[in-house]
């Protein structure tokens, strides 16, 4: 290959470093707005009985969100994250003697790709991270734990929350 030599003007060559600095400023531009979109938004969450409280909202843009989960309460508590329009759109437990109680949710009912994960049991005064890919929508955050003081979903343990461009 052979390399050419070419004659620029010098009335171009003037020109030439607001050309480059004009170039550079539409090159890095958006490679910056991509890195800030890339950046994760941290939300807290605190469980309580029976309660479940994004903090600082329940907002978050779209793109990674890591959830801070921090069980306040005295009991078990767990953090399930869906994609729903609300939470009474959820499936719910109908029938008695299965593994939950009527009107908790019946996960396995969920279609694979609105369920977005869980932090798993949180022990009282333990905190848990989980870092999820949201896309634009509303999401669901439930507890649907059962146990002797019944199920905590029913006993009003969610909230919805809004994931936006």
């Amino acid at each position: 290959m052979a390399l050419r030599c070419r004659f620029v003007p010098w009335g171009m060559m003037k020109r030439t470093p607001a050309l480059l600095a004009l170039a550079l400023v539409v090159v890095v531009a958006p490679a910056a707005e991509a890195n800030a979109a890339k950046k994760s938004t941290t939300i807290s969450v605190k469980l309580q009985e029976f309660t479940l409280l994004p903090l600082p909202s329940a907002e978050a843009k779209a793109g990674t969100v890591r959830m801070k989960v921090t069980n306040k309460g005295t009991i078990t508590h767990e953090m399930v994250l869906v994609r729903a329009p609300s939470a009474t759109a959820l499936p719910k437990v109908t029938a008695a003697g299965g593994e939950r109680t009527v009107g908790a949710i019946d996960e396995e009912a969920i279609p694979e790709r609105n369920k977005m994960g869980e932090t798993g049991d949180v022990k009282p005064r333990k905190t848990v991270s989980k870092t999820f890919k949201l896309r634009p929508g509303h999401y669901v955050m439930f507890c649907n734990i059962d146990d002797a003081a019944g199920n905590h979903f029913v006993r009003g343990m969610y909230d919805e929350f809004v994931v936006t461009k």
